[in-house]
């Protein structure tokens, strides 16, 4: 299982109005209107008003000044922040997971496919589908298509360990290998800082031991940015870990998110047998800077 922490702030907006210049201010009744009952609430008189009268015609013009105050706000929603995988589960595995290498009958060993390049290959896509969520009313990032150069490559696995029979018989081996899992979800986040934001993407340190190698691409909905990384590599000795970041410059967005802006998110675990048996657990921290 896969625990997420997010950063978020609550939005608040205040206002206020302030007069402009002109006469004294002229006295004006706020009553009950007349036959509306006593369900009507009565009008609030506004804290200043302001005349401005010209005889003999020609024209009148008065100013109002709008005064608003609007707290610096850095904020993230992340739409899923638990994703757990059953590799006990066929069904699991058939729905989430892909052949990522074969086995070589020349070395004894496995080959690996290089994962990290597939997903920052132009023609790998992973977007918002327009579906609302079951939790949220937001899209989930249920579109996922890559070239057809990689079909022969992106072939589900039937099962863990990556095994698959020939068809029609159950114990004739067709292919046998790594597999690689893919989980994809939506990040939104908001920035009103004036001098621009920073993401990163990164794993907590602790991870528990023999957790599989960890993969993350992050697409910037309405661009054709995208950066993928290896967070956790489990191959390494020790396992090492990076951090995915980039400020709204590469992304080629303005200073602030412009709203609610969505990263689309693909994660990849590799499980290429530097994997152990057990629950294994690691923390995502997903993080949004604002520079003020």
């Amino acid at each position: 299982m896969k625990k997420v922490w997010i950063l978020s702030a609550v939005v608040v907006t205040a206002a206020g109005v302030a007069g402009a210049q002109g006469a004294a201010p002229e006295v004006q009744s706020f009553g009950t209107p007349p036959g509306c009952g006593s369900h009507c609430p009565t009008p609030t008189p506004p804290a200043n008003d302001s005349v401005n009268i010209t005889s003999g015609g020609g024209s009148s013009s008065l100013t109002e000044r709008i005064e608003i105050t609007i707290p610096k706000v850095v904020a993230m929603h992340l739409h899923e922040k638990t994703w757990s995988l059953n590799l006990g589960d066929d069904d699991a595995v058939k729905a989430n997971c892909y052949r990522a290498g074969g086995h070589s009958i020349t070395t004894g060993r496995d080959t690996l496919d290089d994962i990290s390049a597939f997903m920052s290959h132009s023609g790998t896509a992973w977007t918002g589908d327009g579906t609302p969520n079951t939790r949220n009313a937001y899209s989930f990032a249920g579109i996922f298509s890559w070239n057809s150069s990689f079909n022969s490559q992106m072939i589900p696995a039937p099962r863990y360990p990556g095994i698959e029979y020939a068809t029609g018989t159950n114990n004739t081996v067709s292919w046998k290998g790594p597999i690689v899992c893919f989980n994809r979800k939506v990040v939104e986040k908001f920035s009103n800082g004036a001098n621009g934001w920073n993401v990163s993407i990164r794993v907590n340190p602790g991870v528990t031991a023999g957790f599989p190698t960890l993969i993350v691409g992050d697409r910037v909905a309405g661009t054709t940015f995208r950066k993928v990384e290896t967070l956790y590599n489990a191959a390494a000795n020790p396992a090492a870990y990076k951090t995915l970041s980039f400020t709204n410059t590469e992304a080629g967005m303005g200073k602030t998110t412009g709203g609610w802006l969505d990263d689309y998110i693909l994660e990849a675990l590799v499980f290429d047998g530097n994997e152990t048996a057990g629950s294994k657990t690691a923390d995502v921290v997903f993080t949004l800077t604002g520079t003020f």
